[in-house]
């Protein structure tokens, strides 16, 4: 990772994508913001599935919920329109209010507090009614929702990751070999969507396979 810092934007996430044959050159993503570091807690090391239990065979194939941004002019907040029978998971303080259909309880997040992170997060889930959820990250800021195809991972800042899906792998990345990394950066994989969130702006920096930038890390 590059120490030298060319712009003032602070990078909350970054994604990877191997070359396809026969598919055209490879991208990679990068997401800036405007001011310093965004959120206070972050979230642990879990791997997100569909909850089995009784009579879930007879339901109907889950939906993901619809996640919409919402812009007032000074920070931004999303509206997530949860589907029967949807699951969606967020950070502990970050639901600013939800509609009676929608359940809500603490999970326990493993060897979240080993890593210095909040030992819960909130699962949302609706039963045969459909649910709205409004979510907020913690201080003013942009907010951006990222899908996430299975082909590209992404690296996540710690604490930047506001809410994802159910079917959306987060584990404490141990990249390089280093403490640091494993503590500042989340690993996101698997199929659906993800929030993220920052204290100022959010920038997308799309690269063309072969180019080259340099961020600052800690913008990242």
């Amino acid at each position: 990772m590059v120490a030298r810092a060319t712009i003032g934007r602070r990078v909350i996430a970054c994604a990877l994508q191997p070359a396809l044959r026969g598919r055209g050159a490879r991208q990679a993503s990068v997401f800036l913001n405007s001011r310093g570091a965004a959120g206070s807690s972050g979230d642990a090391a879990v791997q997100v599935g569909q909850k089995p239990g009784a009579g879930a065979a007879a339901r109907p194939e889950p939906v993901d919920p619809r996640l919409e941004v919402v812009d007032s002019g000074y920070g931004s907040l999303v509206v997530a329109k949860l589907p029967p029978y949807s699951q969606l998971h967020t950070r502990v303080g970050r639901i600013l209010g939800q509609s009676p259909d929608a359940h809500t309880r603490p999970v326990a997040r493993g060897a979240a507090v080993l890593l210095g992170r909040n030992a819960f997060s909130m699962e949302i889930t609706t039963d045969s009614s459909a649910a709205d959820v409004l979510l907020a990250p913690q201080r003013p800021g942009d907010v951006a929702v990222v899908p996430v195809s299975g082909a590209v991972g992404y690296f996540v800042r710690h604490g930047s990751l506001l809410a994802h899906t159910r079917f959306l792998t987060v584990s404490a990345w141990r990249g390089l070999g280093s403490a640091f990394h494993a503590l500042a950066f989340d690993a996101v994989g698997g199929r659906g969507s993800m929030v993220l969130n920052s204290t100022g702006g959010l920038h997308r920096l799309v690269l063309q396979d072969g180019e080259h930038y340099f961020i600052d890390p800690r913008y990242v």
